[in-house]
């Protein structure tokens, strides 16, 4: 049996990687990587910088918000991603998915313990239909747009320890869209100002993709990433 060193195993990944030969597209270069890391959002423009010759922050966009050939979505660790528009189902399955209940459950308890009510499931449920909602009539939006259609959006909610220490606020807003990116319900869309901006306007998955989510097994969705 023929062993591998680790200069081979070394070169055959920068050259998967795009990193010693270059990719074609930004769409090529992160389906190699099946996902490149969006915490941050100039990290996917530097990340496609140094796999893409003469690629600009145009291009990138282009692929992001016209072509939609790539997609803003959760993924593993809770961690923003860009992937090609065709691996988002395969991710959403195989990782996202896993998120749900448990955030589902923390949301619920943030809204009984700051005491905006005390059916914290029920409560959830209903502001996540009215933003959706919101969403289909709008199109796009901001997190501060949809606070205008959904006033209870703007309440704040306490977080605390599981020792019950209050370690802050955080706002409505924030869980209810983070819960709704975890369904695979909404998306985020362009940034207000530059690619460098952090802040997102958002759509539902509909129209920002034409359909929902494609739903996979999870043990299938897995075996593919």
């Amino acid at each position: 049996m023929r062993s591998i060193p680790n200069e081979e195993r070394r070169a055959r990944l920068a050259r998967r990687h795009h990193l010693a030969q270059p990719a074609s597209s930004p769409t090529e270069a992160a389906r190699s990587m099946v996902g490149l890391h969006s915490s941050d959002p100039a990290t996917v423009f530097l990340s496609l910088q140094a796999r893409v010759d003469g690629v600009r922050p145009d291009d990138i966009e282009q692929a992001l918000y016209s072509d939609k050939t790539l997609v803003r979505i959760l993924g593993m660790r809770r961690t923003m991603w860009v992937t090609p528009t065709d691996l988002a189902p395969i991710i959403n399955s195989s990782s996202t998915s896993a998120l749900v209940q448990p955030q589902q459950k923390r949301t619920a308890w943030m809204i009984e313990s700051s005491g905006i009510a005390k059916d914290g499931e029920a409560w959830v449920k209903a502001i996540s239909l009215k933003v959706l909602q919101a969403l289909k009539k709008r199109g796009e939006a901001t997190a501060r747009e949809l606070t205008e259609d959904v006033p209870e959006l703007g309440q704040k909610l306490t977080v605390h320890k599981k020792d019950g220490t209050i370690m802050g606020e955080v706002g409505t807003s924030t869980r209810i869209l983070f819960l709704l990116s975890t369904e695979g319900r909404i998306v985020r869309t362009r940034p207000l100002g530059t690619w460098v901006s952090s802040q997102y306007r958002w759509s539902s998955i509909e129209n920002w993709l034409g359909a929902p989510l494609a739903t996979i097994e999870r043990a299938e969705s897995q075996a593919r990433i």
